[in-house]
C-alpha cells in the first residue's frame, strides 16, 4: 500500500516515485470498476499531498496520461490538480492549456463543462488568445451546462483583456444567447454579463421585459432575483401596462424567500414612483412581509431587510409610526442588528411615539456591549435634535452626564452640545446637572472637545472653567490631539472676553503653545 507517513524527504521521494510507478501501470489498461476505484484512490491521494504542500509537480504526465477520456469523476480529480500547479508553474501551464483544451471537445457534456471551467480560472495575460476558440465553441454548445459556463468565462476573459472580448465578437454572441437563450439558467448568465459589461444593452425594452415576466417561474431563485433587476429598470408606457406588471407579480411578492421579496419590492416601488397614490398602496402592501423578514429572519437577511425598511422611513417617515414596537431590539439580536434597528427607531419618531421609542432606549443603555450602549444614547441625541419639545428627553441625557458610566457619559455629553448648539435655550434650567461634568473623567477626544465646548459657551455656569482649561493647557507640550488644542484655544478666546482678568494667562499660553504652532494632520 501507499505510505501515509512523510517524516523525511526521503520518504516523499519513494512515495512520490511510487505513485509515478503505479499511475504509468494504469495507462492504458482498459476502464473496469476496479481499475477505476484503484485510480481514484491514487488520484486522491496525489490531490492530497498537493493540498498538504508537497510538490508532486513531477506526476503532472503520469496523471493526464491515466485519466481515461470518459471518466468524469476522474477528471475533476485531475482538473483540480493541472489548475493548481498550472498557476505555480508557468513551464506546465501550456501543456494544462493543451489538456484542457482537447477535452473542451469531448464528448461528454460533463467533462466539456468542467475543462471549460477550469480552463478560464487558469486564465493570464500570457494565456487569454487561448480561451477565445473554446469560449466561442462553448456558446454553441448543444448542451445548456457548457453555454452557461462559456457565457461566465466570457466575463473572466473580460477582467483579463477587455479589448479581445470585443475584437473576437464574444460579447456579441452573448447578446444573441440572450435573445434567443431557452435555458434559464443560461439565459441568467447571459443577463448578468451583459449588464456588467455593456452599458448599451437592450435588456430594458418591452419585447424582452415581456419575456422575462412570463418565464419568471421557470427561473432559479438568483436567476428571478437577477430577472427583476432587469425589470425594474423598465419604465411602463401606461398605467394599465403597470397594472399588468404588478399583477405578474403578485407571486413573487408573496414569495418566502427574503431575496425574491426585496427584488420584486423593488420593482413596484420603482414603477409606481411617478404615481404617489398608487406608491402609498405598495408600501402599505410590502410593509408587513418586509417587516416579518427584519424581524424574523436569520440575521443576514433581518440586516437586509432593516436596510430596506430605514431607506423607506427616510422617505415616508409615517410609515411604520405604528409598528415600532416590532422593531424594539431583542436580547438574542446580534450587536449590529441592534444597531441598525435603533437607526430605523430614530427615522420613525414623532410626537405620538417618541417617549415609548426613548424609553426603550434608555433601556438599552444598560447594554453589557459598550457600542450598543453608546450607539443607544446617540440615538436619543439624534431624536432630541429632532424633538426637542418631547417631554424628558434632554433631562434624560442629562442625567447620563450625572450618574452614567464613563463610555455612556461620554456619548451624553456628545449628544448635549449638539442639542445647545441647536437650541441655545436649552440650557436653562441644565445648570446643577452642568456642574457636575469632568472633562478629564471623558474617555474619547470628541467627548474631551464637546465639554470644552459647553464650557465655554456656557462658562458661567462653570466656577472652575479656568482651572480646567490651565490642566489642558500643561498638557499642550505632551501630543495632545490636535482636535483638543483647536477646542482649547477657542475656548480660552471665549474666556478671554468673558473673564478677562481670570483667563488672560490661559489664554496666551494656549495661543503661544497650541495649534498655531503645531500642523495639524491633514
Amino acid at each position: 500500500g501507499i505510505r501515509h507517513t512523510m517524516s523525511d524527504g526521503s520518504v516523499a521521494t519513494y512515495e512520490l516515485r511510487e505513485l509515478k510507478d503505479r499511475l504509468c501501470k494504469l495507462h492504458g489498461i482498459k476502464s473496469n470498476k476496479d481499475v477505476l476505484e484503484n485510480k481514484t484512490k491514487l488520484f486522491r491521494r496525489v490531490v492530497h499531498l498537493m493540498v498538504a504542500g508537497v510538490d508532486v509537480s513531477e506526476l503532472f504526465s503520469a496523471m493526464v496520461l491515466a485519466a481515461a477520456p470518459d471518466e468524469p469523476a476522474l477528471k475533476k480529480l485531475l482538473y483540480l490538480y493541472l489548475c493548481t500547479y498550472a498557476k505555480t508553474h508557468p513551464d506546465l501551464a501550456l501543456m494544462t492549456v493543451n489538456t484542457l483544451t482537447v477535452d473542451c471537445a469531448n464528448e461528454d457534456p460533463t467533462i466539456r463543462r468542467s475543462a471549460l471551467r477550469s480552463l478560464c480560472s487558469i486564465a493570464t495575460q500570457d494565456l487569454a488568445d487561448y480561451l477565445v476558440q473554446p469560449l466561442q465553441a462553448g456558446m454553441r454548445d448543444r448542451s445548456a451546462l457548457v453555454r452557461s459556463v462559456a457565457v461566465i468565462g466570457t466575463w473572466k476573459l473580460h477582467r483579463i483583456q477587455p479589448e479581445l472580448v470585443e475584437q473576437t465578437g464574444l460579447l456579441e454572441q452573448v447578446q444573441t444567447i440572450l435573445q434567443e437563450e431557452t435555458d434559464p439558467q443560461v439565459l441568467t448568465n447571459a443577463m448578468a454579463v451583459v449588464g456588467k459589461l455593456d452599458e448599451n444593452h437592450g435588456m430594458h425594452n418591452q419585447a424582452f421585459v415581456y419575456a422575462l415576466l412570463n418565464r419568471l417561474s421557470e427561473f432559479s431563485v438568483w436567476g428571478m432575483c437577477t430577472a427583476l433587476q432587469v425589470i425594474a429598470k423598465y419604465q411602463p408606457s401606461s398605467e394599465a401596462e403597470m397594472f399588468d406588471i404588478m399583477n405578474i407579480l403578485e407571486e413573487p411578492l408573496a414569495s418566502v424567500n427574503s431575496a425574491v421579496l426585496l427584488a420584486a419590492a423593488k420593482v413596484v416601488l420603482c414603477i409606481t414612483k411617478n404615481l404617489p397614490h398608487v406608491h402609498h398602496q405598495v408600501l402599505q402592501r410590502i410593509k408587513t412581509p418586509l417587516l416579518t423578514i427584519a424581524t424574523g429572519g436569520p440575521p443576514a437577511a433581518q440586516y437586509i431587510a432593516l436596510c430596506h425598511v430605514y431607506q423607506l422611513c427616510v422617505l415616508q417617515p409615517v410609515l411604520l409610526n405604528q409598528d415600532f414596537t416590532r422593531l424594539f431590539c431583542r436580547d438574542t439580536d446580534p450587536t449590529y442588528i441592534k444597531l441598525k434597528k435603533m437607526t430605523v427607531l430614530v427615522a420613525i419618531a414623532d410626537e405620538q411615539n417618541v417617549y415609548d421609542i426613548v424609553s426603550e432606549l434608555n433601556a438599552y443603555i444598560l447594554d453589557t456591549k459598550h457600542v450598543v450602549a453608546v450607539a443607544a444614547v446617540t440615538a436619543i441625541g439624534q431624536i432630541a435634535l429632532r424633538n426637542f419639545n418631547a417631554t424628558g428627553i434632554v433631562e434624560r441625557l442629562l442625567e447620563y452626564i450625572v450618574e452614567g458610566r464613563n463610555h455612556v457619559v461620554s456619548a451624553a455629553v456628545v449628544c448635549v452640545r449638539e442639542v445647545f448648539r441647536k437650541y441655545p435655550g436649552a440650557v436653562a434650567g441644565c445648570t446643577e446637572e452642568l456642574k457636575s461634568l469632568d472633562c478629564h473623567a471623558l474617555d474619547t477626544v470628541e467627548a474631551q472637545a464637546a465639554g470644552l465646548w459647553i464650557m465655554g459657551e456656557y462658562s458661567e455656569h462653570f466656577d472652575a472653567v479656568v482651572d480646567v482649561l490651565e490642566s489642558y493647557v500643561e498638557q499642550l507640550d505632551h501630543n495632545l490631539d490636535p482636535r483638543l488644542k483647536c477646542e482649547l484655544l477657542i475656548t480660552t478666546l471665549k474666556l478671554f472676553f468673558t473673564r478677562i482678568h481670570h483667563s488672560t494667562a490661559a489664554y496666551y499660553s494656549a495661543s503661544s503653545k497650541g495649534p498655531l504652532t503645531t500642523q495639524t494632520p491633514s
